[in-house]
């Protein structure tokens, strides 16, 4: 995977099942085995959430999730939805940065370069390597929404495409629209 190769040891020493004690005192006798082992241990502090998007992409079990560049959570899963219009992923953010979570949060696939053409030129954008290679997932919420109450467990998001299209959706409230008009040439505006 992207954080490195584990499991080696079942090339020398076969399958193995591998579990992880809760902390709980109930005693249990019976159990169901994961198909895939979990990311998380299930005592770990931060919330679970889900983003929707059109497709995949490049991301996958482990891929990445920042805030400004630090590394806050992981992709824990994928399905495709039952009208098989789009992909709803399961991402658990750690805590405390789980509170950074807000309805205003917008989320956009990180993985890849970002290139883009403007009245500036061409701007290339590359992410941490990890993203580069196995996809990744950054979010930002505004300074104002970090004042109200985070989130909670389970809510669900939209996953755009790039940085410039989940900042363009827009938020919350009442929508504005305004019309400029220039008499010369637009070369040196960027939209």
């Amino acid at each position: 995977g992207v954080e490195g190769i584990t499991g080696l040891s079942t090339i020398v020493s076969g399958v193995y099942i591998e579990m992880e004690p809760s902390s709980g005192t109930r005693s249990q006798s019976a159990f169901t085995g994961l198909e895939e082992p979990a990311l998380a241990k299930p005592d770990a502090a931060g919330r679970s959430f889900t983003v929707s998007s059109p497709d995949l992409g490049s991301l996958t079990r482990g891929s990445p999730i920042s805030y400004h560049g630090v590394s806050v959570g992981e992709v824990e899963g994928y399905v495709l939805a039952p009208d098989g219009q789009h992909v709803t992923v399961t991402i658990f953010i750690r805590a405390p940065y789980d509170r950074l979570v807000h309805p205003e949060t917008r989320f956009w696939n990180a993985g890849g370069v970002d290139v883009s053409v403007g009245a500036q030129g061409v701007r290339i954008r590359a992410n941490s390597w990890q993203q580069l290679v196995g996809g990744g997932i950054a979010f930002e919420t505004p300074v104002t929404a970090l004042n109200g109450e985070p989130s909670a467990q389970g809510a669900a998001f939209s996953l755009f495409d790039t940085q410039g299209a989940a900042t363009r959706e827009p938020r919350r409230g009442q929508q504005l629209v305004y019309v400029a008009s220039f008499p010369g040439n637009l070369r040196s505006v960027d939209p």
